[in-house]
């Protein structure tokens, strides 16, 4: 499959997206920090005629703009649903990579119609525990800043921010702009588990054996919570397999989407 680069207006935003192929359209979410581009060689390796695929830029990452004010995953839904209709995406599977997967699956159990199936790729935002130590870090990170501030202990502070964000499982946070820090606190904040429940089309969950980022416990929750839902894992695969192994992602993606068919 020959994927091309596109760019349209979304909203407002300047959104660069790649597509190609044909066949059973497939809107692709990545993940936080990440962009279209990391997805190229794997649907590259996709046959022709197996899928037409749409992978955006989400606002603030990659070659797309930033919003003037941050976002939380209400308003990533709201993008999501703008860039289908400029697009023009009808009767799609929509695949989800962790914070991909956090819109994903808010988006699916309020967006049900046009909807053929989901894959949420190692999705965030179901883990309540985390919500809790994630507030409990941000608020010693904001604590232990001023008061180094204050000390003039600026090159230990970043050395502290590194290992405290690195614990708090969150080490994207450090790595961010300050727009990208604000939209992370909101969007880390929101247990995304009650809309689970809401979700009526199939869902496959598809999971690395040894993520540690959105453990395959995480994995477990979901397939609980949606009636619908079958779990494909791969033998120890981390959290971004597209990176790992871009053609067995691919493969994977293609019997996720065979799964689907006949759910």
């Amino acid at each position: 499959m020959k994927l091309e680069e596109k760019t349209i207006t979304v909203d407002g935003l300047k959104t660069k997206f790649l597509h190609g192929g044909s066949g059973q359209k497939i809107l692709l979410l990545h993940g936080w920090g990440s962009q279209s581009e990391k997805y190229r060689i794997s649907f590259e390796n996709f046959p022709e005629n197996n899928g037409e695929v749409f992978i955006p830029d989400l606002p603030c990452f990659g070659m797309t703009g930033c919003p003037t004010e941050a976002w939380n995953i209400s308003d990533y839904v709201e993008w999501v649903k703008k860039f289908i209709f400029e697009v023009k995406i009808s009767d799609y599977v929509l695949v989800g990579h962790s914070f991909g997967g956090r819109i994903a699956i808010k988006f699916s159990s309020e967006n049900p119609t046009n909807l053929k199936g989901i894959v949420l790729y190692s999705a965030a935002g179901i883990t309540p525990q985390n919500k809790i130590k994630n507030s409990v870090y941000f608020g010693i990170a904001k604590t232990g800043k001023a008061i180094l501030r204050i000390l003039r202990l600026n090159f230990i502070s970043n050395l502290l921010k590194k290992l405290l964000y690195k614990s708090a499982g969150v080490k994207d946070y450090n790595n961010a702009n300050n727009q990208r820090k604000e939209i992370m606190k909101k969007v880390i904040s929101e247990n995304l588990e009650k809309y689970l429940k809401d979700i009526s089309q199939p869902v496959v969950l598809l999971w690395g054996s040894k993520d540690t980022e959105t453990p395959l416990s995480d994995a477990e929750i979901i397939r609980k919570e949606i009636n619908n839902s079958q779990t494909i894992v791969v033998d120890g695969a981390g959290h971004a397999i597209h990176i790992e192994n871009p053609i067995l992602f691919a493969s994977k993606i293609q019997e996720a989407l065979r799964k689907l068919t006949y759910a």
